[in-house]
């Protein structure tokens, strides 16, 4: 940009010089200069390489030789049940301890809900 404009004012000075410019000419000179640095810089911009996108979840999947599973709303098998899956699904994972995974569920209706399922009813 610097040079651009460096480089106008060189011009117009040679051309105030010969007396073939006036100041008129210098300011668009000026504007144009501008006008290209700018130009030169959103190109810049849009030539830059894309923000990375975030990594997807992590997903954990029943093992298919279940007909269905219980997701419980605590990692135990004592606590209440909050849906069941299918053997052979695969859905995201949120936590996991020694024993249990915490994974979130896509509803039909668009509704989440979040659970434990047993890691012994899951795919290492």
């Amino acid at each position: 940009m610097k040079i651009l404009i460096l480089l106008c004012i060189l011009i117009v000075g040679l051309l105030v010089l010969s007396g073939c410019a006036t100041m008129d000419a210098f300011d668009k000179s000026l504007a144009n200069a501008i006008n290209q640095s700018n130009g030169l810089n959103q190109q810049a911009s849009q030539d830059q390489p894309a923000q990375p996108e975030p990594a997807p979840a992590q997903t954990v999947k029943v093992k298919a030789i279940f007909k269905s599973v219980n997701v419980r709303s605590e990692p135990s098998k004592q606590s209440s049940v909050v849906t069941a899956l299918p053997g052979g699904i695969e859905v995201a994972k949120i936590d996991e301890n020694d024993n249990w995974t915490k994974v979130q569920l896509e509803m039909e209706d668009g509704s989440q809900k979040i659970g434990w399922v047993s890691n012994e009813l899951l795919e290492k």
